[in-house]
């Protein structure tokens, strides 16, 4: 929560706050703890906030509660924070009740409650507050570990896919045929109506039929480009969580099989909607802005929004706000699921391969089960970091990119391995640092590479490189696994049971 301020100089806010305004005094107290137009004295900072805070303003009492938790300008006391908190928890601050969910998850001057903890980082995450995103995620793995991802990711495959078919429904009732799309899109050549009002300039954004004929539009503006981030998109599928999690969770190799289908079943049919979506929200766009049937919110979201808010607007458009609330609680799970199928592949690597080779060789069970989790809060934190630092991307662009770099590293070495015979342990790891390296250059380096290779999505330099690293370095090495041909026979057997 914030305020509005109603004055316009530091002497009116601060003789404001002399008159008992509680959003004064808060912004004052804020003042003194930043040293912002007065010397930086936590004491009056605390004075001024529990001036606000009892006055019931909730920001006030979040700040209050803070610095009884840190001991700035008071005594650390947790219970005299627990209190101020709950205040504006109860209130809806979110920031309170972020830091509510982390007393009552630490145990400070409350009892420990895991199921407190969870309710208001759940209450902060669905008022945008990151930190609260970031701890329920990093929450549920830790707790709820192999079970708990599979049983989340079960859920939100549901919840996600269901939301598209309902979209995808409610677009096929409006008659949106994807000729009738494709024939206005391709022929739009000028200024969209009415879009002036939303961009920085004030000049109304111009479309053009010829790029947008295209698959991806503006990002990737020729087939060669489109073909690259086909490649990437196709490749990466095969090292997402969610496709590699479903070999650690079934009881037979036959049953891992099936698992595996159905999942790359559901993300091929996922992505195909995706496409016709976007498609529909270029559609919708134009005729609305030409028509003037847009409301205000939604021509606002298509653009300031940009890629990031098409099909949440689309759900909008055709479904009103419930479609928007069911396609929004899918965002949510996909996240969630994502999340938690990266932190238990991340966290089992650092905690069972790095911790028992390296660090701890004689590691007992217990202890590889307190290293896994200890991996997966510094996971969580870097992961939290890179967050913030790429918070007003384009969705789709970063996706790409990470599908690029599972294309490039993982998809070899699975294929491969599978199906070729001839494939060495320093093949897999050349294979694995070439398509890394050469990924992390394209991406990063993008402007060093000559005009035509500035491609968004680089997969389709990227991934043939890997696979033939793959292969020159085992042909150059030829050190087969002895035990290669029982394990084709293994896994290509059609009577597996185990």
């Amino acid at each position: 929560m914030s305020h509005r301020r109603t004055w316009d100089t530091f002497e009116e806010m601060r003789q404001a706050a002399m008159d008992g305004d509680a959003q004064a005094q808060c912004y004052l107290g804020v003042s003194f703890q930043n040293g912002q137009g007065v010397p930086q004295d936590y004491n009056d900072a605390v004075k001024w906030f529990r001036r606000a805070a009892e006055q019931n303003d909730p920001v006030a009492q979040c700040y209050l509660g803070v610095c009884y938790m840190t001991g700035a300008g008071v005594p650390q006391e947790y219970t005299e924070a627990a209190r101020w908190l709950r205040e504006a928890a109860e209130q809806g601050d979110p920031a309170a009740q972020f830091n509510l969910g982390l007393l009552y998850e630490t145990g400070q001057g409350l009892p420990q409650n895991y199921a407190e903890a969870i309710k208001w980082y759940r209450e902060a995450a669905q008022r945008g507050y990151p930190a609260a995103q970031f701890n329920l995620g990093v929450f549920y793995v830790g707790v709820g570990g192999m079970k708990g991802t599979t049983i989340n990711q079960a859920l939100e495959v549901w919840i996600r896919f269901g939301a598209f078919l309902v979209l995808l429904g409610g677009a096929i009732y409006m008659g949106l045929h994807y000729g009738k799309l494709l024939e206005l899109i391709q022929s739009w050549t000028g200024p969209v109506p009415g879009t002036g009002a939303y961009t920085k300039d004030g000049k109304d954004l111009v479309a053009n039929g010829v790029k947008w004929s295209y698959i991806g539009g503006g990002v990737f503006k020729n087939p060669i480009e489109s073909l690259s981030m086909v490649i990437g998109l196709s490749f990466g599928t095969i090292g997402l969580p969610h496709i590699l999690l479903r070999f650690y969770t079934n009881p037979s190799a036959k049953e891992a099989r099936y698992s595996a289908l159905f999942a790359i079943a559901i993300a091929s049919t996922f992505f195909a909607i995706a496409l016709y979506l976007g498609v529909a929200g270029r559609y919708l766009f134009l005729e609305g802005a030409k028509a003037g049937t847009l409301s205000p919110e939604n021509l606002k979201a298509f653009v300031v929004g940009g890629t990031n808010m098409v099909v949440p607007t689309v759900a909008n458009i055709i479904g009103g706000k419930w479609l928007l609330g069911i396609v929004v609680a899918g965002a949510f799970a996909a996240v969630f699921s994502n999340l938690s199928g990266l932190f238990i592949a991340c966290s089992g690597a650092l905690g069972h391969d790095v911790y028992t080779h390296f660090i701890n060789k004689t590691a007992t069970e217990q202890q590889k089960v307190v290293a896994g989790k200890v991996s997966v809060v510094i996971i969580g934190v870097l992961y939290g970091i890179l967050g913030l630092l790429v918070q007003k991307a384009s969705i789709g662009h970063l996706v790409g990119l990470a599908f690029n770099v599972a294309a490039s590293t993982f998809a070899p070495i699975f294929l491969m391995g599978v199906w070729w015979r001839g494939m060495t342990e320093k093949g897999a790891i050349a294979g694995m640092v070439v398509g890394l390296a050469s990924s992390c250059y394209m991406i990063f380096f993008i402007k060093t590479l000559p005009i035509w290779m500035q491609w968004k999505i680089p997969g389709l330099v990227t991934v043939p490189l890997a696979f033939l690293t793959v292969y020159i370095v085992s042909k150059i090495d030829g050190k087969v696994p002895a035990d290669v041909n029982a394990f084709m026979k293994q896994i290509h057997s059609s009577d597996v049971k185990a």
